[in-house]
């Protein structure tokens, strides 16, 4: 998926990409001790522009892959990649793609839509990646990407998993097939039903359309229903619930957040189902949203932009005038205090106050509409 994931908590069940509590306050403990020793927000940050004197494709906290594919396919690309290092991943999960074009980095989060065993045996993953217009990842496939090019992956994160001592049904809409495809190709045996529902708007669009047969081959407990929308109209969502309580499953969706809002409101009309709802969404206030964020000037102008991306990204398209050095979280040059709003670190995936606090533009992006005081 193009997106950046936000796990949704379900009335049963909590699902969270971040870490657990104790490991976020010795973390939030490190970043504060390597911010007042070192400047930075880690030792290897500190680092990194001495061991890029020795090694020039080294990144603090990413690790260099090879591409080795690019293939289209309906409406985007399948972008194939073989990790430098030791890459692990569990069905479902999501890892930091960062390029470098024309001199600068560009960083977005993607589902791993390969299996398990694929990255185990030939050390290989896969990303399917949707064109979007003037999509900077999409773009810079279109512009055809030579097999051998070298980009980076971060951290694989992520608790969007299939249990599967339960039925599931799993409901994907457009790229939100990534993660599904990941859990089907990774099963080794199947012992209760699965029924999986892929909403696109053309029976053409949808990804992987030989592999489904295939998989149900494989598998005799899966279903999987490709669902045009153009031809069959919009399913019925409180049907879907229905037939999901019936069967006592767990429910998995992955699409728009209105999808699994209007998922949540169905199920919540029925008291005695006992299951738990799993999803992921690129909507709502999750990473890749647009935002609104009102930039002041020194000279105390309001400047607004609105858009995905850093935050410094946003200023420069819309040709504000924002200080920046290294564009990766390294050298602390694009530092802004924060006067209200939210924003997310890409590195980390930290979420910040909605209070005032210095940020760092060039890899903080905004979950809710922000105010920046500019340094320049």
């Amino acid at each position: 998926m193009l997106q950046q994931l936000d796990p949704i908590a379900s009335p049963t069940d909590s699902i969270s990409h971040q870490r657990s509590p104790e490991q976020s306050v010795v973390q939030r403990l490190w970043r504060a001790c390597c911010k007042t020793v070192f400047v930075q927000s880690s030792f290897r940050s500190f680092i990194e522009p001495l061991v890029r004197l020795i090694s020039p494709g080294y990144l603090a906290g990413f690790q260099r892959a090879k591409v080795l594919m690019v293939q289209p396919i309906a409406s985007g690309y399948l972008l194939r990649l073989k990790p430098h290092g030791g890459l692990t991943m569990l069905p479902g999960q999501h890892v930091q793609l960062r390029i470098e074009q024309a001199g600068r980095f560009v960083d977005r989060f993607f589902t791993i839509a390969s299996s398990q065993q694929q990255l185990q045996q030939a050390g290989i993953i896969e990303l399917a990646i949707r064109q979007k217009p003037q999509g900077q990842i999409s773009e810079w496939l279109k512009g055809g990407i030579t097999p051998g090019a070298d980009v980076w992956l971060g951290d694989v994160a992520g608790q969007f998993q299939l249990h599967q001592e339960r039925p599931a049904w799993m409901i994907a809409a457009g790229s939100g097939i990534t993660p599904f495809r990941s859990m089907l190709q990774s099963l080794s045996r199947l012992t209760q039903p699965v029924h999986l529902i892929y909403l696109v708007k053309q029976a053409d669009q949808a990804w992987f359309a030989d592999e489904w047969t295939e998989l149900c081959r494989k598998f005799p407990l899966l279903t999987v229903d490709i669902w045009a929308t153009q031809q069959r109209s919009r399913p019925d969502l409180e049907q879907i619930a229905q037939q999901v309580a019936a069967m006592h499953a767990d429910l998995y969706v992955c699409g728009p957040n209105a999808l699994r809002q209007q998922l949540t409101q169905a199920l919540a009309a029925l008291p005695h189902w006992q299951g738990k709802l799993f999803s992921e969404t690129f909507g709502g206030s999750s990473s890749g949203d647009s935002q609104t964020v009102e930039f002041i000037s020194r000279a105390g102008q309001n400047l607004q932009a609105s858009g995905q991306g850093s935050l410094l990204q946003l200023a420069e398209q819309q040709g504000i005038a924002a200080k920046f050095g290294c564009r990766r979280g390294v050298c602390m040059q694009c530092v802004c205090q924060k006067q209200h709003g939210q924003v997310r670190n890409q590195l980390t995936g930290e979420l910040s106050s909605f209070g005032p606090e210095l940020v760092q533009l060039c890899v903080s992006e905004a979950v809710t509409p922000v105010t920046i005081q500019l340094s320049v």
